[in-house]
């Protein structure tokens, strides 16, 4: 399944014509929050209103995971197979990973 911005708007705008809904008021958090702005900036006639809560950005290139993904075809955040590869995705995923002792990894 494609997770892009453009994708998941697209998904939501058939959605909302699946169930007959013409306009929509939109409140996004996070990565929804991105998606309601594309779908706001790029169907502007379906979005009444809008409101962003920590929006997640924008795609304006590839990120950097976007890039390691094509170039490997690994996701660091998904392909877990060692202490190592988990000790990645935390210091990905976290400002200030938490100690665990080797022994639980």
């Amino acid at each position: 399944m494609d997770y892009r911005i453009q994708a998941q708007a697209e998904r939501l705008k058939e959605w909302f014509a699946t169930l007959n809904v013409r306009r929509v008021r939109l409140i996004g958090n996070s990565m929804g929050g991105t998606i309601a702005a594309h779908l706001a900036a790029t169907m502007p006639h379906l979005v009444a209103s809008l409101v962003l809560i920590d929006a997640a950005g924008f795609e304006a290139s590839p990120s950097w995971l976007q890039q390691h993904m094509s170039q490997t075809g690994l996701n660091p955040m998904h392909e877990i197979r060692s202490a190592d590869d988990y000790r990645a995705m935390m210091s990905i995923g976290m400002e200030a990973p938490p100690y665990i002792p080797g022994i639980m990894l």
